[in-house]
This record gives structure tokens, C-alpha cells and sequence, in this order.
């Protein structure tokens, strides 16, 4: 149970640095760049959890429930006449 709120707090604290960050580098770096900038920080934070999750840090990811077959009509795309 403390794992997500851990996580939660973490995630937190990285968006309310982003935004102070965001405003110095709006000054000196194009939009799209600095949307690439973003994006590039979440992919290493992404990377660095299935790194640890791999290296069995207790980072596991939570098991789901397999579809059954009276799922499958929830999932099916109804046509319109």
C-alpha cells in the first residue's frame, strides 16, 4: 500500500518542478522542441521503473484478470443501420 502513494507523490513533485523548468526553457527553446524535451523526460522516467521492476525492487506490476468469453460482447463493435 505505501508503493502507490509513494508513487503518487513522486509524480507530484516531477510536475510541479516541470512547470518552473518549462517556463525558463520557454524563453530559449522552440515549442516543439521543448514538447520533445517532455516527452523525452517521461520515456527515461518510464524506463527507469521497468528498470527497476526488473530488477525485482518490488516494483511489480499488479496482475490482471484474463477476458473470459462473456467479455467478448462488451468489446464488440455494434453496427449502425
Amino acid at each position: 500500500m505505501r508503493l502507490p502513494i509513494f508513487a503518487a507523490l513522486v509524480s507530484a513533485l516531477l510536475f510541479g518542478v516541470s512547470t518552473p523548468v518549462a517556463k525558463v526553457l520557454v524563453a530559449q527553446v522552440p515549442p516543439v522542441a521543448l514538447a520533445g524535451l517532455l516527452y523525452l523526460g517521461a520515456g527515461v522516467g518510464l524506463i527507469g521503473l521497468r528498470w527497476a521492476r526488473r530488477r525485482g525492487r518490488g516494483l511489480r506490476t499488479p496482475r490482471e484478470a484474463p477476458v473470459k468469453g462473456t467479455d467478448w460482447g462488451w468489446m464488440k463493435q455494434k453496427r449502425v443501420n
